[in-house]
């Protein structure tokens, strides 16, 4: 069921809170003292914002859980002295949240210097348009009751650009484009956009030295930018997580954490963009897909958000009409035991050195179980990665053996040999740069088991193993994304799924429409994992390890 807030019960309750506070000098003192310790219950209270889709076009700021956990997020930003980036879909509210937060502070805190900054003046400031920033802080500060509002606050106060506390002087203040930055020193400053600016690295050397507290804020907008680079080399935030000293730290804002919007509006609002042929919109501002505006993606990010909980879906779809609770519980059961049938792989993707990670991702059957990056060098990476594989019972670990693997087989060979490496469990090397698996083999089979002649051999194709491989990966992805959308049958061994409470679920669907791809000087496909200014997608390369074996495990006939 789709939220819908009761304005009217809200109205009732903040007139009453604000007669009590104007007839009672006490109650206004508590209250300011309340909310100058607690932003989220000043927005709840005291909150405004815009939307002319309503016929109130100014409602009370409700929170919802996404929302107060993002003030929560700004809070622990500010105490940590950190930086931190929003990555978010349209229409969250997340400018108006970041406002509200500049409110706050220009209330409550005496010399708080709040900046905006977006790519273009008028998206700042533009007086009596409700659609730049600035402005939004007027309208919030105008319908402040009088108890909170400043004493002399006048329309000098509320200027262009600059909005001043008489009473404090506290400062909000805007920047636009290339002069980002240059305006002084901000206590805390918001980019608004900050994926769609057209020289960021300027900005970026404007904001260096004037903040400790920069917030970027934005729907994506392809990779290779300043957003994306930032974005994929922080740490994703969520309450009460411990997070580290001098990262970025990440917050998420996806469609489904919108209490106003439900599957159904999903799937409405996608058909709409399909049919009027801008399904990459869609997929840019919606499902927050960095590929969406990018040709020769090897596996599109629509597709990767397809496998999430695909078993699940493809179950209730196919045991709905069973009317009998306890049959459609055990056939369901049985169907979803089904995809976690076989070995247990483990694909281990090791750190070049410098910012790069090593990733361990591990599945059983075609779901994954496991998934973490961490830092370090690579001839410590099995004393992490073994006891992992040995808990979620592992039969074969594929590692990148090129260069720095070598220390980590040399490290796993000193574990056989003091007993912490069981022998059940089989290393295997995994060279990207190996010739093609079954080279003589056709691309294309016949529905009767038979080689399409015409369709290119492998050895024809794929320039290397790595290619074969990411493509292998890029088809199981495409056949479940088939499944879902189309209803296509396929056998559950062609698939892969990604539990949607796999910790590491965003990095790994970003890491795996990373890569692209093109034919080389001799036709044959090759693949970029990371295209210009991109990490180097450690999860994704270990997923396309353990989901494309290289030797067969003792006791697997066939794979």
């Amino acid at each position: 069921m789709v939220w819908a807030p009761d304005y009217r019960a809200e109205y009732v309750r903040r007139i009453e809170l604000i007669q009590a506070a104007d007839a009672d000098a006490k109650t206004a003192k508590a209250l300011k003292r309340v909310y100058k310790e607690d932003c989220a219950l000043f927005v709840n209270d005291m909150g405004i914002t815009y939307d002319p889709r309503l016929i109130d076009k100014f409602p009370p700021f409700m929170l919802f859980k996404r929302q107060g956990e993002y003030l929560q997020f700004l809070e622990e930003l500010e105490k940590a002295q950190e930086s931190g980036l929003v990555e978010k879909c349209r229409d969250m509210g997340f400018t108006w949240l970041s406002v509200a937060k500049a409110v706050h502070k220009w209330l409550f805190f005496a010399g708080s210097n709040i900046g905006f900054g977006s790519r273009k003046e008028n998206l700042v400031d533009k007086i009596g348009d409700a659609d730049s920033i600035l402005e939004k802080a007027r309208m919030m500060i105008c319908e402040l009751p009088a108890f909170l509002k400043p004493y002399g606050l006048d329309e000098n106060a509320l200027s262009f650009m600059k909005i001043i506390n008489p009473e404090n002087g506290s400062i909000i203040k805007g920047e636009a484009g290339d002069n980002i930055g240059r305006g002084g020193r901000s206590e805390m400053y918001f980019k608004d956009e900050s994926a769609h600016y057209e020289r960021p690295e300027k900005i970026e050397a404007g904001l260096s030295m004037n903040t400790r507290v920069q917030i970027d804020i934005s729907s994506v907008n392809g990779p290779g930018n300043v957003f994306y680079r930032r974005r994929h080399n922080g740490v994703i935030w969520e309450p009460g997580k411990a997070m580290p000293k001098g990262k970025t730290w990440v917050f998420i804002a996806d469609w489904r954490d919108d209490p106003r919007k439900s599957q159904d509006w999903y799937d409405t609002t996608k058909k709409k963009y399909e049919d009027e042929g801008l399904a990459h919109i869609f997929a840019q501002e919606i499902d927050r897909d960095y590929s969406a505006s990018l040709e020769k993606i090897c596996i599109p990010a629509i597709w990767v958000r397809a496998c999430i909980d695909a078993h699940k879906i493809l179950a209730n779809r196919k045991f709905a009409n069973i009317d009998d609770d306890i049959k459609r519980a055990e056939e369901t059961a049985k169907f979803l035991a089904e995809f976690e049938t076989g070995k247990c792989w483990a694909g281990q993707d090791l750190a070049d050195g410098g910012i790069d990670k090593n990733g361990l991702l591990i599945r059983k059957g075609v779901i994954v179980k496991y998934a973490e990056e961490w830092g370090g060098k690579a001839d410590m990476a099995a004393v992490h990665a073994i006891p992992i594989c040995i808990e979620h019972g592992v039969n074969n670990i594929q590692f990148d053996s090129i260069g720095v693997g070598t220390s980590f087989l040399t490290e796993c060979n000193i574990m056989s040999k003091a007993g912490t490496l069981p022998s059940a469990i089989e290393v295997v090397g995994w060279n990207a740069g190996a010739g093609v698996i079954n080279p003589e083999k056709h691309m294309i089979y016949n529905a009767d088991g038979t080689p399409e002649k015409t369709s290119p051999k492998n050895e024809d194709y794929f320039a290397n193993l790595k290619a074969q491989a990411w493509w292998s990966l890029r088809t199981r992805v495409w056949k479940t994304y088939k499944a879902i959308n189309f209803g296509v049958e396929y056998p559950h061994e062609d698939l892969i799924v990604i539990p949607s409470d796999l910790p590491s679920r965003e990095s790994l669907i970003v890491q795996l429409s990373q890569a692209t791809y093109d034919p080389n000087g001799k036709g044959k496909i090759v693949i970029d994992k990371a295209p210009d200014g991109a990490s180097s997608p450690n999860l994704a390369d270990a997923t396309v390890m353990s989901y494309f074996p290289v030797k067969k495990p003792r006791g697997v006939f066939d794979v």
